[in-house]
C-alpha cells in the first residue's frame, strides 16, 4: 500500500472513531453556538443535566464539559441573555 493510501486509511479510522465518541457525549444534546476553533456550546436537552450548556472543549484537551465553575450549571436562559447583552454592548457601524 503506498503511503498516501495508509494515512488515508489511518485517518478515515481515526475519523470514524472521533464521530462515535463525539456522539456518545453529544446524544441529548443540540449544538447553539460554534465559538471558534473547534469549541462548540451544547445544551442538554434529556437527563438530570436538562437545561444546563456544556462545551466541547476537546481541541484543547478540555473534554467535553459543563460551561462555568465547577458545580454551578450555567443555564440556557442565563448564557442567552448573556450573549444578547453582549451583542447589545457592541459599537454599531
Amino acid at each position: 500500500m503506498a503511503m498516501q493510501e495508509a494515512f488515508d486509511a489511518a485517518y478515515s479510522e481515526w475519523r470514524n472513531a472521533a464521530d462515535h465518541l463525539s456522539g456518545r457525549f453529544t446524544d441529548g444534546a443540540v449544538c447553539l453556538s460554534h465559538e471558534g476553533c473547534g469549541h462548540f456550546n451544547w445544551l442538554v436537552v434529556t437527563g438530570p443535566e436538562r437545561g444546563s450548556m456544556w462545551v466541547d472543549g476537546f481541541p484543547t484537551k478540555g473534554g467535553f464539559r459543563a460551561l462555568g465553575i465547577p458545580d454551578v450549571r450555567v443555564r440556557c436562559v442565563d448564557w442567552y441573555l448573556g450573549r444578547v447583552a453582549t451583542s447589545e454592548a457592541l459599537p454599531r457601524t
